[in-house]
């Protein structure tokens, strides 16, 4: 499973991503009521994208060769 967020960019820095990626993913799991690993891919300088998923308990898992960041969450 991947999960993907885009804030539009006059809401960005207000928190909302937070609220998006950490409870859209307890509801989600909630929802499905079984164990998954959802992963997220994004480039290594997006700073914002680190720290968001840093938050919401994903960990690194790979970078590949292209600068992309892959990160998990098991449940």
């Amino acid at each position: 499973m991947k999960v993907s967020i885009n804030i539009s960019p006059k809401a960005r820095k207000k928190g909302f991503g937070h609220y998006l990626l950490k409870d859209g993913t307890k509801k989600f799991i909630e929802d499905i009521n079984k164990s998954i690993r959802i992963d997220a891919l994004f480039k290594v300088d997006n700073i914002s994208s680190i720290k968001l998923f840093n938050f919401a308990g994903y960990s690194l898992f790979d970078i590949d060769n292209n600068d992309f960041a892959e990160y998990f969450i098991d449940f």
